[in-house]
């Protein structure tokens, strides 16, 4: 809106519209390719963790015989 013969346009009464936010819709990240198997073991470890130390029930196999 252009001012006519030098009048002062009436000041807008919508307050200072802040820059337009970012789309919310981004485009997708590129698939990255499949990792190959990681060299550390995973953090489910199949084998029973041993007893930690000062463990003062001991696993049943290594219990003293009675």
């Amino acid at each position: 809106m252009v001012a006519a013969h030098g009048e002062v346009p009436a000041p807008t009464p919508d307050p200072v519209k802040p820059p337009a936010p970012p789309s919310p819709v981004e485009p997708p990240a590129p698939p990255e390719p499949p990792m190959p198997t990681p060299a550390r073991p995973p953090l489910t470890d199949p084998e029973p963790q041993p007893p930690a130390v000062g463990d003062p029930v001991p696993p049943p196999e290594q219990q003293p015989q009675m």
